[in-house]
């Protein structure tokens, strides 16, 4: 899926609402959080909502014992109605806004493989990268591509809950004392993972990460390939060393 520049969904610039399905695509999340993030009122959030179960991009999360992460207001209602994304939402989540080379997508694939291996030798991240899958648009013959599409599986690197908080609060203070500010309590409880996806990210508009701990069923259920196994996968020379799977 392509997104142009001046596109509108339901009112809304698409791309606006392309940045609300990658925010929520990894958890169960409220209209008090869909009011927040495109700053409108709970009334326009709520038809908003209401638009987006009627297109199919989304759904009431009806199991509340899901294992997605419950995403709220603080002080709202934790019985008001939960969303998550459909399979359209999700494919919305993955448009491109601008088309690039195919050499130009290699060229990003092994730069963010080096960024991987940065990351897993660097004891002040609190994840490790233990796979990476690449799907999408770059799996196929085209030269001009979308948005390149990769999976990517987090692991703590301790799996002591009250050591890796204590670990996660030095790491915020850090970021704060560098300048970055925190405004919700789920930016601070998120950060350690968030630093890792901006580092891998590297400001790159044209990478399009995904957790593979919450869309592995959807992404393995498309055309993929492995590209990366932690302490296993060599990095790249010439040639992506792409190994199919599935």
């Amino acid at each position: 899926m392509r997104l142009s520049q001046n596109q509108h969904l339901f009112g809304y610039p698409a791309l606006q609402i392309r940045r609300l399905m990658r925010l929520c695509q990894d958890y169960r999340w409220s209209i008090g959080i869909v009011a927040s993030t495109l700053s409108i009122s709970r009334d326009c959030a709520t038809e908003l909502v209401e638009a987006m179960l009627a297109d199919d991009l989304i759904a009431e999360s009806l199991d509340h014992r899901s294992p997605k992460t419950t995403w709220g207001m603080i002080g709202e209602d934790s019985h008001v109605p939960r969303y998550e994304l459909a399979m359209k939402g999700r494919a919305l989540a993955m448009a491109s806004a601008k088309p690039i080379r195919r050499s130009t997508a290699e060229r990003l694939v092994s730069e963010l493989l080096k960024r991987v291996a940065d990351v897993n030798s660097d004891p002040h991240f609190l994840f490790w990268i233990e796979e990476v899958l690449v799907f999408g648009s770059f799996l196929t013959p085209t030269e001009m591509l979308g948005d390149v599409d990769l999976g990517l599986t987090y692991m703590r690197r301790t799996n002591d809950p009250e050591e890796f908080d204590k670990l996660r609060k030095e790491r915020v203070k850090e970021a704060q004392a560098a300048g970055r500010h925190f405004p919700r309590f789920f930016d601070r409880v998120s950060w350690p993972m968030r630093e890792v996806e901006l580092t891998l990210r590297n400001r790159c508009g044209s990478l399009s990460l995904h957790n593979l701990c919450d869309e592995r069923e959807f992404i393995q259920a498309l055309p993929h390939r492995q590209i990366y196994l932690r302490n296993t996968s060599t990095l790249p020379s010439g040639a992506l060393p792409i190994i199919t799977i599935g």
